[in-house]
């Protein structure tokens, strides 16, 4: 399913990760970042670094690091129109323009797309 950049990135800025992430890790916030344990390995020491200002999250113990989108897609093991369109939901009951956000996702869903692509890592500078 190929999901035009406007509505990725709609998306994606209008769910700020700290939000996000704080429903899965406890979080706390340390100088200009938020600091907490990892949850893709064990750690006892937090090494899981939250940006809100570049909206990024990274593991100095794992690497492991992306956005709101890429967070949710390794967390909960979701594809990349799965993880959007829990977003999109997410957008929709707490922001009023974020109706029109989750009906273009459902409306693009429903119309399928003739490459038969996936953008597993649309605007995460991945390929």
């Amino acid at each position: 399913m190929y999901y035009p950049d406007e509505i990725v990135e709609e998306v994606r800025s209008r769910n700020d990760i700290v939000d996000v992430i704080s429903g899965y890790v406890r979080l706390q916030k340390k100088g200009s970042n938020y600091f907490g344990l990892c949850p893709f390995h064990n750690e006892k020491s937090p090494s899981f670094s939250v940006s809100p200002g570049k909206q990024m999250y990274y593991c100095f113990g794992c690497g492991a690091g992306g956005n709101v989108i890429t967070f949710l897609m390794e967390y909960e093991n979701y594809t990349f129109a799965e993880a959007l369109k829990v977003l999109a939901f997410v957008t929709a009951g707490n922001l009023a323009g974020g109706m029109f956000i989750a009906w273009a996702v459902r409306s693009l869903d429903q119309k399928g797309d003739s490459a038969g692509t996936d953008r597993k890592y649309a605007g995460t500078g991945r390929k």
